[in-house]
């Protein structure tokens, strides 16, 4: 005899272990009665309570399911906290397999006259949003919520997909308490990756869970009975149990990629299944597997295989220019003139080339593959490079979603440079600042992903020479010229060239506090390969201080810093300044008639570790002059957390430095 499962498990054990120490729907005065939260007094609000429990469930209909519980509290501190008194469920609903959430709950807790008061959350103040074609959200909202209120929701989300959500320890705001409970059935084996500043660790143990099946039975000779038995499976779940108090908010600090790349969190990546009477299968790629699939897809790699399109125009383009560096410069700038960006970000073409290029606009990807397809139609070694912008999650294992944006690497003269057609004043190796994220893969032609590094090696560099006189009245007047180069200059570029050159000198002026500019020219700004050089003439009053006989200036005048970016005392994640960088400073200096030079700034140099960076400051006396050479540089621009404190005092000395001044004494 034999039998077949008929696959309608039914639990009987009840999903209890993560019993919840906080009951929904009941709250204390004490609760209710806080007005500021002690770890962080300038939190707008603060989770009280972030408890999940995530387990597989089973039904006939759709198989395995993910089964995510969500209670949570929130305690609004001010009125900007009543921004997080709104809950926002994303889900996926297309086709067949559909997500859900369903078994929504919410109350609101206000001090009343001394008493609790409780307001649930009416089923009209539920509602439900499109977000796309392939995803809606459900919003909780909660119009009783006020200064002081505690607002709490709880639902179920039931997910046909084998993908455990992020469990996330870190909000924008304080979290004073987190409870999670995982549960995974021996068929499924996952990886667990941590992201993020701060360590947690699970308790995990084995825990036995006991399932009704029902099943027909059938003879050896294959007609089924008429008998329906049921049965019973016990299995055991790896349960994995996390806890986690008083979790500091996420800050955003300056000079910050995607703040979601170091938000703590643990990621589930599906490794295997394996059921009963059936092999393993792996789900988990290499990043060669990953690249293969997108260049054979017909959006990527097979786009670049088609030329008809281009073939005239791109032979007329090169025919009297034999030299793979020519070609590529000629294509590259043709692409650029010929083609606009919609904005669209994407690794895959939308529609065919041919359209985009008839049209002269199209997505990053479009826009780089035609350019890519054109450069190999020409004979130039090129190959398309996968990246992840600035503004996109970096994936931490490898995944089709792991990449947003397309650019090329192209092999002149034995090195390697990176271009991209999307914007019009990115150059060779200065691309728009959106791509610089860390690490791109380049596809080689034998499909292989060969880790390309894209923060660029050369230094963007500022050098501004200014020639000024003092007058005693307090004023001071001369020449200034400021070179730009590599992303200095391409930013420059973006702001100003097609501006309104008026309205830019405009806001120069009431960037440097009221200067007076006159005789602005800008050379080279279209000149790409070329520094970009802006030279004026101005006029400041009140620039330099006069006490008595005496005149007291900053040396650096209105471009000193006033204060340092980096206010924090700690940060956990790495300062990214995207690219290596320079500013330089040489300021000539003339004293009045009748006065003297009675002090000056010392000479300083200051280093950081590993070469990571370095500034200096010296000024030189002269007859009736003084002379300030300045400059601060850093050269790795990506530096990590462990360095911070050393940072943050590497620019609190740069700024101290730049605010001693001068003294004059009048003969």
């Amino acid at each position: 005899m034999r039998y077949r499962i008929l696959l309608a498990f039914l639990f009987v054990t009840t999903l209890n272990l993560n019993a919840q120490t906080v009951k929904f729907g009941k709250i204390t005065k004490e609760d209710l009665a806080v007005q500021t939260y002690e770890k962080d007094t300038t939190a707008s609000a603060v989770y009280l309570l972030k408890d999940r429990l995530t387990y597989f469930d089973y039904n006939a209909e759709e198989g395995w399911i993910i089964v995510d519980e969500i209670h949570e509290r929130i305690k609004i501190l001010n009125k900007s906290g009543l921004d997080y008194a709104t809950k926002k469920i994303s889900f996926y609903e297309k086709g067949v397999n559909q997500e859900v959430v369903k078994k929504i709950e919410g109350n609101v807790f206000n001090l009343v006259d001394g008493k609790v008061d409780r307001t649930k959350i009416a089923r009209e103040n539920i509602l439900e949003k499109e977000i796309n074609e392939n995803f809606k959200e459900k919003i909780i909202a909660a119009p009783a919520a006020t200064v002081g209120s505690v607002i709490e929701w709880k639902y179920i989300k039931t997910s046909p997909f084998w993908e455990i959500e992020d469990i996330v320890f870190q909000e924008d705001i304080p979290v004073k308490r987190v409870t999670a409970t995982v549960k995974v059935p021996p068929y499924f084996v996952f990886k667990r990756i941590a992201k993020g500043g701060h360590s947690i660790r699970p308790e995990d143990f084995l825990k036995k869970r006991t399932f009704s099946i029902s099943f027909s039975q059938s003879n050896s000779y294959g007609t089924s009975s008429d008998v329906t038995r049921t049965g019973t499976v016990t299995l055991e779940e790896k349960v994995s149990v996390y806890e986690a108090n008083d979790v500091p908010a996420l800050k955003e600090e300056p000079y910050t990629n995607n703040i979601e790349n170091y938000r703590h969190s643990i990621t589930y990546e599906l490794s295997s299944s394996q059921f009963p009477n059936s092999g393993i299968k792996n789900y988990s790629n290499t990043w060669t597997e990953v690249v293969k699939t997108i260049y054979d897809s017909d959006f990527f790699g097979k786009q670049l295989l088609r030329t008809n399109y281009f073939k005239e125009d791109i032979d007329e383009l090169i025919k009297d220019f034999p030299s793979d560096k020519d070609r590529t410069d000629r294509i590259y700038q043709f692409v650029k003139n010929k083609m606009k960006w919609n904005g669209r970000y994407g690794k895959y073409a939308r529609e065919n080339l041919r359209t985009s290029y008839k049209n002269g606009v199209g997505s990053s990807a479009e826009i780089n593959l035609t350019l890519i397809a054109m450069l190999k139609y020409a004979g130039v070694e090129v190959y398309p490079v996968l990246v992840s912008t600035r503004n996109y999650v970096i994936p931490v294992y490898p995944t089709l979603e792991g990449f947003n944006y397309v650019v090329a690497a192209v092999q002149l003269n034995g090195k390697r440079v990176l271009l991209d057609a999307t914007g019009k004043y990115s150059a060779p190796d200065v691309l728009p600042f959106r791509a610089l994220n860390w690490h791109g893969r380049m596809i080689s032609n034998e499909g292989k992903a060969v880790s390309l590094n894209m923060i660029p090696k050369k230094k963007s560099v500022t050098v501004t020479q200014m020639s000024a006189e003092i007058d005693p009245s307090g004023s001071i007047q001369g020449k200034l010229r400021v070179q730009h180069t590599n992303h200095y200059a391409m930013f420059f570029r973006e702001k100003y060239t097609g501006a309104d050159t008026e309205s830019y000198l405009e806001e120069l002026e009431k960037k440097y506090n009221g200067i007076e500019i006159s005789g602005y020219s800008v050379k080279n700004e279209k000149d790409l390969i070329k520094p970009l050089l802006e030279t004026y003439e101005f006029y400041k009053e009140d620039e330099v201080e006069s006490v008595g006989d005496k005149l007291y200036f900053k040396p650096m005048f209105y471009f000193a810093d006033k204060e340092s970016p980096l206010k924090s005392e700690n940060r956990t994640y790495p300062v990214d300044f995207g690219f290596p960088w320079e500013s330089r400073y040489m300021m000539n200096i003339k004293i009045p008639d009748g006065y003297e030079i009675e002090s000056v700034p010392e000479k300083v140099a200051m280093a950081l570790p590993e070469n990571m960076g370095n500034f200096s400051y010296n000024i030189v006396r002269s007859e009736g002059a003084i002379r300030l050479v300045s400059s601060i540089s850093i050269t790795k621009p990506l530096i990590a957390a462990a360095y911070y404190s050393e940072l943050k005092e590497f620019y609190d000395q740069w700024v101290k430095k730049q605010i001693e001044g001068v003294v004059l004494k009048k003969i």
